[in-house]
């Protein structure tokens, strides 16, 4: 929450920056083509970043749940995977 109250730009997912892990309340924040994030949310896997809405966080961010099982973890690995082609594609 302070981080969220600052100016430092570390506290912010940036350019060149696809995902963030917290593992203190465990959260996975990921950036996403606009498409797929949509369908994140939809399916139920991933909710829009609150920091989105305010232009503070990339369009295409999303809080992804944490997996509890296997098959959460599969679809955790397939977002994660998008999230990395497609910020590898800024470059």
């Amino acid at each position: 929450m302070e981080m969220a109250a600052s100016n430092d730009p570390s506290a912010f997912i940036t350019d060149r920056e696809f995902a963030r892990i917290l593992l203190g309340a465990p959260t996975i924040y990921l950036v996403l083509p606009i498409v797929s994030a949509y369908r994140a949310i939809v399916r139920g896997w991933a909710e829009p970043h609150y920091l989105g809405s305010q232009g503070l966080m990339p369009a295409g961010t999303v809080v992804v749940y944490t997996p509890k099982d296997v098959e959460e973890l599969a679809i955790c690995a397939v977002l994660f995977s998008a999230s990395y082609h497609f910020g590898r594609k800024i470059d």
